[in-house]
């Protein structure tokens, strides 16, 4: 299933929001982590986790 970023096509430059991640193999991982332990909702915190594995998904798919 292909990931569609707007109207991205195979021959366009890179104008995703996935473009920021393509310099590095990972992601700003302790950004993320930073912001889930100041969380103090449960909530939250399982919303920021199930975002930031979806971004992680979506940057190894590039």
């Amino acid at each position: 299933m292909p990931l569609n970023f707007g109207h991205k096509k195979a021959d366009d430059e890179v104008s995703s929001p996935a473009s920021s991640f393509q310099s590095s193999d990972t992601l700003p991982l302790s950004t993320f982590i930073q912001v889930v332990a100041n969380v103090s909702d449960e909530d939250l915190e399982s919303k920021l986790r199930a975002t930031l594995h979806r971004v992680n998904a979506r940057s190894k798919a590039f």
